[in-house]
């Protein structure tokens, strides 16, 4: 209290020594650059709070509108794999069944009338030159066809 009571009757006293206190203050333009910053850290305050904040609501907010389309996006990505595996295993068991049903009467039959055709003679166990391409024929369809050929040219 003291100093500022001298200090305004030094000023009072002596006014030129005032107005060189007030230009040498201009220049040297504290007063504004402490004031500005103050400013600035007070905004820079305000923002960070204001995050906060923000960063505080937001997922209490925003937490029903994302569970609900987390679940919705889980709903259909889980009934397409459970079609996709329903699909396969439907396709594995139809392929299994056509080829289990299909394949053993109709070989082994068309193997029983090729021998009775064409058997070899009487004591002689080996196979004829028509069983055995007829053998290799049969093989090759029943595995789809040698080296990407077409079942049906083989058969011809």
């Amino acid at each position: 209290m003291r100093s500022a009571l001298c200090g305004s009757l030094a000023f009072a006293l002596w006014p030129a020594w005032l107005t060189m206190v007030i230009r040498w203050s201009d220049r040297l333009r504290v007063v504004p650059a402490v004031d500005t910053t103050r400013r600035a850290l007070t905004c820079l305050h305000i923002g960070l709070l204001a995050i906060v904040l923000v960063g505080l609501t937001a997922p209490v907010t925003l937490a029903p509108t994302f569970g609900r389309q987390v679940r919705t996006t889980y709903t259909v990505v889980l009934q397409r794999e459970f079609q996709a595996e329903g699909e396969l295993v439907a396709y594995m068991r139809i392929r299994r069944e056509f080829a289990a049903r299909a394949a053993a009467p109709v070989l082994a039959g068309l193997v029983r009338k090729i021998r009775d055709i064409s058997g070899p003679p009487q004591g002689d166990n080996g196979a004829t030159s028509t069983q055995t391409d007829l053998a290799r024929r049969l093989g090759e369809l029943q595995g789809g066809g040698a080296g990407g050929e077409d079942p049906a040219r083989i058969v011809s």
